[in-house]
């Protein structure tokens, strides 16, 4: 489950709609890290412990936008 949980270690990973992020994030999530993905796209990871956002790493606003949502749902990255 996502929470602030702090036994359970808070990851991000960009470019999870495919490639190696996609590879990196489901590696991560079976070795029972909480995982935070973004892309540009849509992402077909469906897991309990993975949070999927849209994002264009390009834009300092949707930068910005990702870490707020950290801090808010997690409160630290690992």
């Amino acid at each position: 489950m996502i929470d602030a949980d702090k036994t359970q270690l808070v990851m991000l990973i960009t470019g999870t709609s495919r490639g190696v992020g996609n590879y990196l994030a489901k590696y991560y999530l079976i070795r029972g890290f909480t995982v935070i993905g973004c892309s540009r796209s849509e992402c077909d990871i469906s897991d309990v412990n993975y949070l999927h956002i849209k994002a264009d790493l390009s834009s300092e606003t949707d930068i910005l936008n990702i870490f707020k949502i950290i801090r808010k749902k997690f409160k630290r990255l690992d």
